[in-house]
């Protein structure tokens, strides 16, 4: 461009912002969020079977650990991967215990960077024993003293282990 030449800038008027606006949630926004909970309580019926199929593919895996002490590192990544699955799942569908169990899960999985042992396999154990007891309880309040005992010894045992 040379320096003789003259830029005119044109400002468009925008609709868009007219129609749409600027202030809170659209009606198409909460027709979506209408849609998605819809959703959501359509399949929270079934997803307590989709926890059942989880939990018999967790128990598995961490089943594997103790047998094939080989691939325990390859165990291991399985019952992270589908604890942490379970974990997302359990809150958006009314089981917010499971999501507890498995984020602790989770943590204490992180935490040993891989690294498992006789221990650590034993504490996995638990939390998947533990998990099977909710899952099968078809236990969704955590508010109550008896799943707050467990939450607190799954806790307990973790730092032991961790030690």
């Amino acid at each position: 461009m040379a320096e003789n030449d003259e830029v005119e800038i044109i400002e468009r008027e925008n609709v868009l912002k007219d129609k749409v606006g600027t202030e809170g949630p659209s009606e198409s926004d909460l027709r979506a969020i209408q849609r998605a909970q819809a959703a959501i309580s359509s399949l929270s019926g079934k997803y307590i079977e989709i926890a059942d199929e989880d939990l018999a593919n967790l128990t598995a895996a961490a089943k594997k650990m103790k047998t094939d002490p080989a691939n325990r590192e390859k165990h291991l990544k399985q019952v992270f991967l589908l604890s942490h699955d379970m974990k997302g799942q359990g809150g958006s569908f009314g089981f917010p215990m499971i999501s507890l169990v498995c984020n602790l899960l989770c943590r204490f999985i992180e935490k040993i960077e891989g690294d498992a042992g006789e221990a650590e396999t034993e504490t996995v154990s638990l939390y998947v024993n533990a998990l099977n007891v909710v899952v099968r309880g078809r236990i969704k309040d955590a508010d109550n003293a008896q799943a707050q005992a467990l939450l607190n010894g799954l806790d307990l045992v973790s730092q032991k282990t961790l030690k």
